[in-house]
């Protein structure tokens, strides 16, 4: 068990898409978008097709399409109008194990301007669909963007995330030091325990990730000095400091990855710690498929196994200890 609460997650209640009053908001709304997908540039075409493909039997598919239509409209298309050349914005899009949960990232080189974010969740509230959305936190959204923009930012990043919970975020990718780790650990809770693991697994935090919506931030820790097996154990024994050592089989897999670098991953909820991970890359398929079938969440093999085949061995593999059990992602890099 983890030393530090889990529980903070809460599954949010959503309502059926077909309302006991009417349906017609949500089919009017999904008719409409499917005529003006036809209007979207080839680049966000393949987003939207990857998240149809992986969306398209949830209950919340038409509200999805709202959803992403809007993204395009005002995150999207302002990122691509606003980089110095469309290239700069590169899209990466994962998948969750249970088949459930699929997240779309822009990153961007050479913007320093979350506004997009702030316009998004504000029209989003507006929207006639039958699934809960959630709301912009005015007030911590200020001390976000202030926050992360005090960084002097290289890379920015914007996500969607869409599932039985919507969420939104922004967030930024950098190498950066002690200090700017110790600022950010001032946001969340248990900054004293992360402080004692990094001194001794002396990691390198490059990337801060989080919600606009919701309390929940995300650092990224990147572990590599050389050696293969030094770097994994060191990632690893992130989840021994908590107190929820992972199980030697998942152990040894994730140690097969082509990698020699690791990531570490701690995501912070309102009442402390919500997810510890680890991600790799260069797994192969077969040791993806064994993976899932250790987890004690549901593992939608299907659409996992034609993500990663999607991906070529080349998907970014993220595994995540939270209240529910272990959960893997895989994410891919569209453009």
């Amino acid at each position: 068990m983890l030393t530090q609460p889990l529980s903070a997650f809460q599954d949010t209640v959503v309502s059926s898409i077909f309302s006991d009053k009417s349906t017609k908001p949500s089919i009017d709304t999904f008719l409409r978008n499917q005529k003006q997908v036809k209007s979207y540039p080839r680049d966000f075409s393949s987003i939207l097709g990857t998240a149809k493909l992986y969306l398209k039997d949830s209950p919340h598919y038409p509200d999805f399409l709202s959803l992403l239509h809007l993204w395009h409209r005002l995150v999207y298309r302002t990122l691509q109008q606003e980089a110095l050349v469309p290239q700069d914005v590169h899209t990466v899009v994962a998948l969750e194990s249970t088949g459930q949960l699929f997240t779309i990232t822009h990153e961007v080189d050479g913007i320093r301007d979350f506004e997009a974010i702030r316009r998004f969740c504000e029209e989003m509230k507006l929207l006639q669909v039958d699934l809960k959305l959630p709301e912009l936190m005015h007030r911590e959204y200020e001390r976000i963007e202030d926050f992360l923009l005090s960084l002097t930012p290289l890379t920015i990043s914007f996500y969607l995330q869409l599932g039985e919970e919507v969420d939104c975020g922004i967030g930024v990718n950098k190498p950066m030091g002690q200090t700017q780790l110790s600022r950010f650990l001032t946001m969340v809770s248990d900054a004293e325990g992360l402080g004692k693991w990094c001194y001794g697994a002396q990691p390198i935090p490059v990337g801060f990730t989080c919600s606009v919506t919701a309390p929940i931030k995300t650092c990224s820790l990147y572990l590599f000095d050389g050696e293969k097996d030094l770097n994994y154990d060191r990632a690893l024994s992130l989840f021994d400091f908590y107190g929820a050592p992972l199980p030697l089989a998942i152990s040894e897999l994730l140690k097969t990855a082509s990698c020699e670098e690791v990531n570490s991953l701690i995501t912070y909820g309102p009442a402390g710690i919500q997810r510890l991970g680890i991600q790799v890359s260069g797994l192969e398929g077969v040791r993806i498929r064994e993976l899932g079938g250790l987890l004690e969440t549901p593992f939608e093999q299907e659409k996992c196994a034609k993500f990663t085949r999607s991906a070529k061995n080349e998907a970014v593999v993220k595994l995540e200890l939270s209240a529910a059990g272990f959960v893997l992602t895989q994410s891919l890099t569209l453009s």
